[in-house]
């Protein structure tokens, strides 16, 4: 995928490579699965098929709702998601951050409120999903170190952490720009102020991701009519387990998981019905 450092690639790789970045542009999926080797296979009600068997090292389709995200955020540029816990955001919220600096060359920035939800929460997955594509042979470039990127000198990604965020974040200028941040709910309104600061350019991107947990922050904001932000809610209601009422993906909220916490914490808790 990463062929800019290399000195041994011949015009037709080159051209090939051009060709691909183009159609990665205009479809996000495609790069998910030819460079990811993740699989955009189209469950219907993001249900497995009858004759479907999962087996070790067989990776689950991503499903409807993370699949639309992706789309999005090529089209409108600007994307904020509520969800319950267990959606799958932070997953796809990694994909997003490998397609957009792979493909559009990107500089990008990572936050979250603590060091340790950058290294552990996204920066985890990003990991995972980078590690598990070499393994099913993909070929990225780059070097990953635990909260980094680097494809060249104005060509890498970091994560930090919000707590200092004047300090963490101006600076980060480049003719494309990408900012994520994860537990969007949770961060002080001045980390908002301070992302403005380096999505100056034409050719940026944000993606929001987080639960309902204030209703008066900058994250909720958001989701109010006028705003300048795609907008997704996932309720656990529409999540493929819930949704099948059996656990189809494994690493999502379980079938019974909503009931179990009306019981426990009561049937208006916004992180089920969002």
């Amino acid at each position: 995928m990463c062929i800019r450092d290399s000195q041994d690639v011949d015009a037709k790789m080159i051209e090939q490579a051009k060709q691909d970045i183009e159609t990665y542009k205009r479809n996000p999926l495609k790069f998910v699965s030819n460079e990811l080797k993740i699989p955009t296979t189209v469950w219907r009600h993001d249900c497995p098929p009858k004759n479907w068997k999962p087996r070790p090292y067989r990776p689950y389709p991503l499903w409807s709702i993370q699949r639309e995200i992706l789309r999005a955020l090529v089209k409108h540029r600007k994307v904020a998601v509520k969800s319950c816990h267990g959606s799958g955001k932070t997953f796809m919220a990694g994909i997003a951050a490998l397609y957009l600096l792979y493909v559009w060359h990107a500089l990008g920035v990572t936050t979250a409120p603590t060091f340790r939800q950058v290294k552990r929460l996204l920066w985890g997955e990003i990991r995972d999903i980078y590690n598990t594509a070499h393994q099913r042979g993909a070929n990225l470039g780059g070097k990953l170190l635990q909260t980094s990127l680097e494809l060249g000198d104005k060509w890498f990604m970091e994560g930090f952490s919000t707590d200092h965020p004047e300090t963490n974040i101006p600076g980060f200028h480049e003719e494309t720009v990408f900012a994520i941040m994860d537990e969007a709910g949770g961060n002080d309104p001045a980390t908002y102020d301070m992302l403005e600061t380096i999505l100056t350019s034409e050719n940026s991107f944000v993606l929001l991701i987080g639960n309902p947990i204030d209703a008066k922050s900058p994250f909720a904001d958001c989701f109010k009519p006028g705003s300048e932000y795609k907008t997704f809610s996932i309720p656990a209601r529409i999540t493929p387990n819930v949704r099948n009422k059996r656990n189809v993906y494994p690493k999502l909220v379980s079938h019974d998981w909503p009931e179990r916490m009306k019981k426990k914490w009561g049937k208006d808790l916004s992180l089920i019905h969002i």
